[in-house]
């Protein structure tokens, strides 16, 4: 991939209007944008693209790059969860790479370069339906949050032994991470250090899996479409008998199958 990587802002109603876009181009080496996520605040985006990692704020209806960071394994970032002052990232290899910003590891301070910006319109307000971009836009502006906190960053690298990573989530408390393409991985945080457990053997493939805020987890199995609940120790606590079987072919993982809104099985 040698192309443009655009990011594009659009209304949150049945309209789906253009609110502005930023394009990347071939200069910034990130090519196509595989993965993105959004700080727990709003205004911050981590954009995973193929050879780096781009910290992105959303202030006053526009992109602006606060800094792109190279992604040491080579090969692209397919998805990507950020906890507290961390961002943990994986590729499709048996590594993964977890980015600090904490102040405890602030090395070096690179620039990074404005993208080009779109042009956009304000969409005129129905007095007699306000949308929801409208509403939100319509709220007393806030000052942009954390966007000095994205240019300093140190990285370590985590060993998955026989791992291929296609998906991550991380516990609020980032004491375990699962990682995994249709075989799931738990690793367990301890200071920095990450072993690798195992006490994931007996969860079947999965074409996705989900993280619940209370640490719960939801996977999406692979020969029966069943939704698949375990608690925090992974025991099986319910299940959600699926209609049939899914084919996807060649192309057997599709990330995001599982609403990021799941909240109850």
């Amino acid at each position: 991939m040698n192309g443009d990587a655009y990011l594009c802002a659009m209304t949150f109603d049945e309209e789906a209007e253009l609110i502005n876009y930023a394009r990347y181009g071939k200069d910034t080496g990130f090519h196509c944008v595989n993965s993105l996520k959004r700080h727990p605040d709003g205004n911050i985006l981590f954009a995973g693209c193929n050879g780096y990692v781009a910290i992105i704020l959303w202030a006053q209806d526009q992109f602006h790059l606060i800094n792109s960071i190279p992604n040491v394994i080579n090969s692209p970032v397919t998805d990507m969860s950020f906890s507290k002052d961390t961002l943990y990232v994986v590729s499709d290899h048996d590594k993964g790479i977890v980015i600090y910003f904490n102040d405890d590891y602030l090395k070096r301070d690179p620039a990074g370069p404005e993208p080009a910006h779109g042009r956009y319109r304000n969409l005129d307000k129905n007095p007699n339906k306000m949308s929801l971009a409208d509403q939100y836009r319509a709220r007393p502006r806030m000052p942009p949050k954390y966007g000095h906190l994205f240019r300093d960053y140190d990285i370590q690298q985590i060993h998955l032994p026989g791992v291929e990573n296609m998906r991550i989530e991380v516990t609020p408390d980032e004491r375990f991470i699962y990682v995994g393409k249709n075989v799931m991985k738990v690793l367990e945080n301890d200071a920095g250090q990450y072993k690798l457990l195992d006490n994931a053997d007996h969860i079947r493939p999965f074409i996705d899996f989900k993280l619940l805020k209370n640490g719960d987890l939801i996977t999406y199995d692979e020969n029966t479409s069943d939704l698949i609940k375990y608690d925090p120790r992974l025991n099986e606590i319910k299940r959600l008998n699926g209609m049939r079987k899914i084919d996807l072919g060649k192309e057997r993982y599709f990330p995001g199958l599982i609403p990021k809104r799941v909240t109850k099985l």
